[in-house]
């Protein structure tokens, strides 16, 4: 494994694990466990154990629940980046490229066998795997981001039902702050993913052309 792969796997690892954790801790804080648990819990060591498993088990779910802010974030972008979707912005190059590539006689279906931002991964996992882990390390902070947009109201209204605090507003403002953060590292993780596609591709285009001049260089001199 490459130190890259590495890193961006703990990232992501902490990106289901931190936004459990706040869960987790939040249940323990305002509703304590009660019945025939704690004597199961007796120890330090158990109760440590036992809170990693919940707030990675309720990590998973918010993140699997935060994606229902990924068509809030279709209609932001737009709002945010007002080139992002121009003619000749590296979406819709990237796109016209993936076009190309699954192209045979029938039209290729938008999204279809994959949209552009996988094939882009694709790409880069073949030809430019340094290119894809910095993708990848966007991908997995926005990833982080989400799940704190959707985890922070859900802990600042358990916090305010339960306790004399007044958690939920502040709860809520930072959630929109963690929006904002999760939206600018989702587009800079696509973007440069269509940017480098689009590096690979000229490239490839040079050394063609550079391939055709040699060749028409090799036939000219055998002609003399």
């Amino acid at each position: 494994m490459k130190p890259g792969d590495f890193y961006v796997g703990v990232i992501d690892f902490f990106s289901i694990l931190l936004p459990g954790a706040l869960l987790a801790g939040t249940v323990m804080m305002v509703r304590p466990i009660t019945g025939p648990m704690p004597p199961l819990l007796s120890s330090e060591t158990a109760q440590w154990v036992t809170f990693a498993l919940a707030a990675y088990a309720i990590g998973h779910f918010a993140h699997l629940i935060s994606s229902i802010l990924d068509p809030l974030y279709d209609l932001y972008r737009p709002v945010r980046w007002r080139d992002c979707n121009h003619d000749l912005g590296p979406f819709q190059s990237a796109t016209t490229l993936r076009r190309k590539h699954f192209r045979n006689k029938a039209p290729v279906k938008e999204g279809r066998p994959m949209n552009t931002f996988k094939w882009a991964q694709s790409v880069l996992m073949l030809r430019a795997p340094a290119a894809l882990a910095d993708v990848n390390r966007y991908e997995a902070h926005s990833k982080f981001f989400r799940s704190m947009a959707i985890v922070l109201p859900v802990a600042g209204g358990a916090v305010d039902r339960f306790t004399n605090w007044q958690a939920f507003p502040a709860a809520l403002a930072f959630a929109v702050v963690s929006f904002v953060i999760y939206a600018s590292l989702r587009f800079k993780s696509t973007e440069w993913a269509y940017r480098y596609v689009l590096v690979l591709n000229r490239l490839g285009e040079l050394e063609r052309r550079r391939s055709e001049t040699k060749d028409d260089d090799r036939s000219e001199a055998k002609s003399e």
